[in-house]
């Protein structure tokens, strides 16, 4: 996944990539939905993995590792923004 997003700049073709901001907005919230289903989301229950300033979970993953391997490999160019060469 990696080499797939980074290729244009190895090969010389960009000179830079970065997350488009709605894709990230979009993971970002579909996280945290996901995230207020456990119980250590907004659940109120008290946990050292709940930010006190934010009230959000940082630190957990609310799915499984097949979800996440799917996520990575699977239809990643269009969340990604590349930079050309001025």
């Amino acid at each position: 996944m990696v080499i797939t997003v980074i290729k244009p700049i190895l090969l010389g073709q960009m000179v830079s990539l970065e997350v488009k901001a709605e894709s990230e907005r979009e993971w970002d919230e579909k996280l945290h939905r996901a995230m207020d289903e456990l119980v250590h989301g907004g659940t109120g229950c008290d946990s050292y993995f709940v930010d006190k300033v934010t009230g959000k979970n940082w630190f957990v993953y609310p799915w499984n590792s097949f979800h996440m391997w799917i996520a990575m490999h699977w239809n990643i160019m269009k969340d990604w923004e590349y930079q050309r060469w001025a």
